[in-house]
């Protein structure tokens, strides 16, 4: 009995230690129209935040909660702002999903093969075969 505690608290630790990134969102929200007045308070608020917290985590889940209100665009340049200051591969991934289906700006495939690629050259295998599959179907195009 006492081994089988010892395993599952043992899974629950290393659990907790390999999740190194937070999941993808998986629900989009509805997108909402914002002025640049509005993008523009949002953003220095959000620098200003993330410039305290100093993590890209924590940043990340920031603009995450950007994106989850529908503010698609205050949401990319979030995300931009982190993926290139922290080289944060989720936040990245994010800007590059957001390229590829036109959310808060207008649909970029190059764009978005571009971030995916960096994503990829940076060890993300699975932004390997999005660049790789999104190149497939641009040229098919």
């Amino acid at each position: 009995m006492r081994q089988v505690i010892v395993a599952v608290l043992a899974g629950f630790i290393l659990a907790g230690c390999v999740q190194k990134f937070p999941g993808p969102i998986t629900v989009k929200p509805e997108p909402i129209n914002t002025s640049e007045q509005e993008v523009k308070a949002k953003i220095d608020n959000f620098y200003s935040e993330c410039s305290k917290l100093k993590d890209a985590f924590k940043c990340k889940r920031l603009a995450d909660d950007i994106y989850k209100s529908g503010d698609f665009r205050s949401a990319a340049i979030a995300y931009d702002m982190i993926c290139s200051g922290f080289q944060y591969i989720p936040a990245c991934k994010q800007l590059a999903d957001m390229f590829a289906h036109g959310d808060g700006m207008p649909k970029d495939i190059d764009t978005a093969v571009t971030i995916y690629q960096i994503a990829c050259n940076n060890g993300d295998n699975n932004s390997c075969d999005l660049a790789r599959n999104l190149r497939v179907q641009n040229s098919k195009k």
